[in-house]
């Protein structure tokens, strides 16, 4: 039985053919597809956002936070430690390499900063690696400002696809990994957005998440332009209320008129600023900066969030499996935090935390915990606010940590 065009005559299909394409250009719905094919495939090959230099925002083709990662997984470098984790091991691995000099602006290059010449150094010392190519430990400081586990799991996994195999794997961990409220949902990260792709989709369907955030996922990696529309709106509306002489939001709004207030008081700031820089040197902390990240972290950790825990909790046992399999010792550094940061947590999602934390390392054989957090010698002047270590508790951390690495289990 002949089927479709073979029962036509070769100018009759060419006709059937033309009168297929004409109806399909006559429909809208095509028609609106295949523009919004064309545009982000325009958007996708000219990336417009590299171009913009703004101080108001970053976009993701610019974004400081993860640049990094893509330029670590292209270089021929192949690191036999590698650090993970979010800004508490970042801001430890950089106050710590002050050791060796001044980084220029510091706070702003810390996020790309790659080295970790202190640790290194403290490391080399302590311990050797096996089938070291020159006889001497290198460390990758993989460590990314806002990571999640999820995050540092795929990190991991994409390292190891490209054939950077470590000795070892230093991950330092805090609740916020796991259940911070402020962080995109689990797959729509800036590393999820600028590492991921579809090998990562039937992991994020098994982890529970919603309809929504499904839904966004797939849009994310068909859409490019989807993925930075956020980009796109918020500088659309930034322009916007430029050229409106107008507040962005209720919030630039309320924050300018809080500004003019500040304004008038400032003879008064100017006489109380002394005794505020003596308060804040007595009891080791910025006033302004712990106040401020105390504030943060309320909308960080509450409400608990139960389900993100959960999420994250399976990524984490991920992580511990996939070294685990590649024959990597994986060293789980629970980080250090003041006691106020930790009394804003919800106390049965700290206990499981923790309990959680420790049980699963303790599973893996080529794993080991190192609880810093439960060190006591860890005091308010260790931290510039209520969980990043300054440079005094950077190198405490560092210390203390190459102290209680087991080198056996180094393979």
């Amino acid at each position: 039985m002949k089927l479709g065009l073979l029962k036509f005559e070769p100018g009759q299909i060419i006709t059937r053919l033309n009168k297929i394409l004409r109806r399909s250009l006559s429909s809208t719905l095509i028609l609106m597809l295949v523009c919004l094919a064309l545009v982000d495939a325009a958007v996708l090959t000219f990336r417009p956002l590299k171009y913009i230099h703004t101080t108001k925002f970053i976009p993701i083709d610019q974004n400081p936070i993860i640049s990094k990662i893509p330029e670590f997984l292209a270089n021929d470098k192949k690191p036999e430690v590698i650090v993970l984790g979010s800004s508490l091991p970042m801001v430890a691995l950089g106050y710590a390499d002050l050791t060796y000099g001044p980084i220029p602006d510091f706070q702003l290059n810390v996020r790309t900063y790659t080295k970790a010449r202190y640790f290194t150094h403290c490391l080399n010392q302590q311990m050797s690696l096996k089938n070291s190519s020159n006889g001497k430990i290198t460390v990758g400081n993989l460590t990314v400002s806002g990571c999640m586990i999820s995050d540092a799991y795929l990190i991991l996994e994409r390292t190891l696809a490209e054939h950077k195999i470590p000795k070892m794997v230093i991950i330092g961990i805090a609740p916020r990994d796991f259940i911070d409220n402020v962080m995109p949902a689990c797959g729509q990260t800036p590393a999820f957005e600028v590492l991921a792709n579809w090998t990562g989709f039937d992991d994020i369907l098994r982890n529970d998440v919603s309809l929504a955030d499904g839904t966004n996922y797939i849009l994310d990696r068909l859409w490019y332009f989807y993925r930075t529309k956020t980009d796109y709106r918020f500088l659309a509306v930034t322009w916007t209320a430029d050229i409106l002489n107008r507040p962005v939001s209720f919030y630039d709004a309320i924050k300018k008129e809080k500004e003019k207030q500040e304004a008038s008081k400032i003879t008064a700031l100017n006489l109380n600023i002394a005794a505020i820089v003596s308060d804040g040197i007595k009891n080791g902390k910025s006033t302004d900066a712990f106040a401020e990240s105390i504030d943060i972290y309320k909308m960080r950790y509450n409400p608990p969030n139960f389900n993100r825990y959960k999420q994250e909790l399976r990524y984490f046992e991920k992580l511990l499996s996939l070294c685990k399999n590649k024959q990597i010792a994986c060293i789980v550094v629970n980080m250090p935090i003041t006691n106020e940061n930790k009394q804003l947590l919800n106390a049965q999602l700290f206990q499981k935390y923790s309990k959680d934390t420790s049980l699963l390392t303790q599973s893996y054989n080529n794993a080991q915990y190192i609880d810093l957090d439960a060190d006591n010698t860890f005091v308010n002047t260790d931290f510039e606010d209520c969980v990043h270590v300054n440079e005094i508790g950077a190198k405490k951390v560092v210390d203390k940590l190459v102290k209680r690495i087991n080198s056996k289990l180094v393979i």
